[in-house]
């Protein structure tokens, strides 16, 4: 079998001929390991290929601004959720401090002003370029949707604002969440139509010993909004798999 046989023979759950694996490292610990594999001749074996994902509008950087009421050292970057990713010193190496945009908000109408980007845009011919060019290889194509819900909402709200929101029933949480959603449901769609054999889901609520919240809380809030981005990739193709990780994860 190649590697896109096997992958959907373990999907499909008629068995395998080897468990296809890769990991990624941070930018310091890859360089070491690219000099370590090309002083010794080696090569990591690639078993699957990733689909570029929907380019959504988005606004300016500058549009953010107003959200902060301070500065940031040189070096910092707002992506298009608006989170500041401020570096450290050279101790920190990649680790960024992370800034919350949403995190003086207290209203529900901040929410729904709140310049997120837009996914509602048409699907790019790379995607379905990218997924015949592994499928002719041999390859599985994954959707790479890290940062599905939880993530996402957290980084522009803030991690304990959030989660008060949640554990007080604030609608600013179910709203917040809601849009988030729907952001990943766009995204979850446009990989099932271009030919992705699986999505890639992650939002870390892991922490070394347990997870970050109650079961509880994470099966009213959470659980059900990603079944909904499952749900909506798998009604356009039945096949594709979903897989996600409780990483272990450091809020900043």
């Amino acid at each position: 079998m190649n590697a896109l046989e096997n992958f959907r023979s373990i999907v499909q759950r008629t068995g395998y001929e080897k468990m296809p694996v890769e990991f990624s490292m941070r930018p310091f610990l890859q360089e070491k390991f690219d000099a370590y594999c090309k002083e010794n001749d080696f090569t990591v074996p690639c078993s699957m290929a990733y689909m570029p994902g929907l380019q959504p509008k988005t606004a300016p950087a500058e549009a953010f601004h107003k959200y902060y009421d301070h500065g940031f050292r040189e070096g910092t970057e707002i992506d298009y959720y608006g989170v500041a990713h401020e570096p450290g010193s050279a101790a920190a190496y990649h680790m960024t401090y992370m800034h919350h945009p949403m995190a003086n908000f207290d209203s529900v109408e901040q929410i729904q002003a709140y310049p997120l980007p837009d996914f509602n845009v048409p699907d790019s011919p790379e995607q379905t370029a990218a997924a015949d060019k592994a499928h002719a290889e041999g390859l599985p194509v994954m959707g790479s949707m890290a940062c599905t819900i939880w993530e996402t909402a957290w980084y522009m709200r803030g991690m304990e604002n959030l989660m008060a929101d949640m554990m007080s029933e604030d609608p600013m949480a179910e709203v917040l969440l809601d849009l988030v959603t729907d952001a990943a449901v766009l995204r979850a769609e446009s990989f099932a139509r271009n030919g992705a054999d699986a999505l890639f889901l992650g939002d870390d609520i892991g922490m070394q010993y347990s997870i970050m919240m109650s079961e509880s809380l994470y099966c009213t809030w959470l659980q059900p909004r990603l079944k909904r981005v499952i749900d909506a990739a798998k009604a356009i193709n039945p096949n594709i798999l979903s897989s996600t990780t409780p990483a272990a994860s450091s809020p900043q």
